[in-house]
């Protein structure tokens, strides 16, 4: 299973892969004997021979999701939004409904429908996939500028970034880290804090982060110049992040096969 799940991580987010494949493998040592069984059955070892499917997904013209699979909506209050096509928090309760009832699925079925769960939920801990009414430069990806995070004479050189790029940005700073070492790490700073980061519903944990993004937001814009203090204390955040995401991926699946 956990060749399986870092092999869907592997293709979720190229470029932050290490990050999402120690998401998982930290969520994988959190399921219930009974969890971790039924996605045994499933996904196994062979998913590390398949297409990158998530790849496929964004690729795929003729696929029934949309590249807004990806994305969470929310409206000005930071409420889940029904929207005409398709999110991720659509998406992931669409699939946990599949999993539930799993032993009326087919194999194919199930296994996909794990697959997009997974996928999806290390999306959701990427800040720049959230969507809110009201705020204009939260509806797409958007450009600004940053303080150089480097020293001496390059200390106040500025240069350009994508706030979805901010996200990935901080695997450069932990050069040598492989997956193992992120889940090491985030079992050490978040491993007690099962209980506190998946407290309410999937909506609730949507609203959460819709609730962290929003303040952001308050501040970066396009025409925003992020001093190097703020950039470095979003790699906190961005770590946090990925420890709510990997419990909050283990809660779903161990309240969802019981």
């Amino acid at each position: 299973m956990l060749v399986a799940l870092i092999s869907i991580a592997l293709n979720a987010s190229a470029w932050t892969k290490a990050q999402d494949e120690g998401i998982v493998i930290f969520a994988s040592q959190q399921l219930t004997p009974k969890a971790k069984a039924v996605v045994d059955r499933y996904l196994g070892d062979s998913y590390k021979d398949d297409v990158a499917y998530l790849l496929s997904l964004r690729k795929a013209k003729s696929s029934k999701y949309s590249m807004e699979v990806h994305r969470l909506h929310l409206d000005a209050n930071l409420q889940p939004v029904a929207v005409e096509g398709d999110d991720a928090l659509k998406c992931i309760e669409q699939n946990l409904a599949i999993v539930s009832a799993h032993e009326s699925h087919s194999g194919a079925e199930v296994t996909e429908a794990l697959r997009i769960i997974i996928d999806l939920v290390c999306d959701m801990h990427y800040l720049s996939n959230v969507r809110i009414e009201g705020i204009p430069h939260s509806q797409k990806d958007f450009t600004f500028q940053r303080r150089a995070a480097g020293s001496g004479a390059r200390v106040n050189e500025i240069s350009s970034i994508k706030w979805s790029a901010l996200w990935g940005s901080y695997v450069k700073t932990h050069k040598g880290f492989f997956s193992e070492l992120w889940a090491e790490d985030l079992a050490i700073c978040h491993g007690k804090k099962y209980d506190e980061y998946t407290k309410g519903s999937l909506h609730d944990w949507a609203t959460q982060n819709g609730q962290v993004v929003s303040e952001i937001y308050a501040r970066v814009t396009p025409e925003y110049i992020m001093p190097r203090i703020e950039y470095l204390r979003y790699e906190d955040l961005n770590y946090e992040m990925m420890g709510r995401a990997a419990l909050r991926l283990a809660k779903l699946l161990n309240e969802t096969i019981k």
